[in-house]
């Protein structure tokens, strides 16, 4: 920019399934910070050229997902999780909840009439699958033949938040 001002010049694009992986987005100053007189440098100095170009870049920072479950493993209490998940063993219960199906968000049976209308996904549980919190809070079989309640759901998602 001129007289210091700062401009975006350029821009960084996630995709959706991306995005909770995002960490930081910060404005790289190799050009900005480098010597005055090399600003006009050709390349005939040291045969090299220091400033790449007229304005500095982006760097986005992303965290890794070792697990693909979609939850960086900076944030990831349970790591391997392997979704869809093979809770539950029999079937999925009226108020239980289970990633059936891979998507991040735990399946339900619904009740008739309104019910709790409870909901979580993935990013709730810090990357931990019904099967893994059962295994963790050392609940009995009637989660994994059914799914994981209402209550065990909300202990876990308030010890993990």
């Amino acid at each position: 920019g001129s007289g210091g001002d700062a401009q975006i010049l350029d821009h960084a694009m996630t995709s959706q399934a991306l995005g909770s992986l995002v960490t930081g987005l910060e404005f790289a100053r190799g050009n900005a910070d480098a010597a005055e007189e090399l600003v006009e440098d050709d390349g005939t100095l040291d045969d090299f050229v220091l400033r790449a170009s007229d304005h500095d870049g982006l760097v986005l920072y992303l965290s890794k997902d070792e697990d693909g479950d979609r939850v960086g493993d900076n944030l990831d209490v349970c790591p391997a999780t392997t979704l869809p998940e093979s809770v539950p063993t029999e079937r999925l219960e009226i108020n239980r909840f289970a990633d059936t199906d891979g998507d991040g968000v735990f399946n339900t049976t619904a009740p008739p009439g309104n019910g709790p209308g409870k909901s979580f996904d993935i990013h709730d549980t810090a990357g931990c699958s019904c099967e893994q919190i059962i295994g963790a809070q050392g609940l009995g079989r009637g989660h994994t033949k059914f799914g994981c309640s209402i209550g065990v759901m909300d202990d876990w998602v308030q010890l993990v938040q």
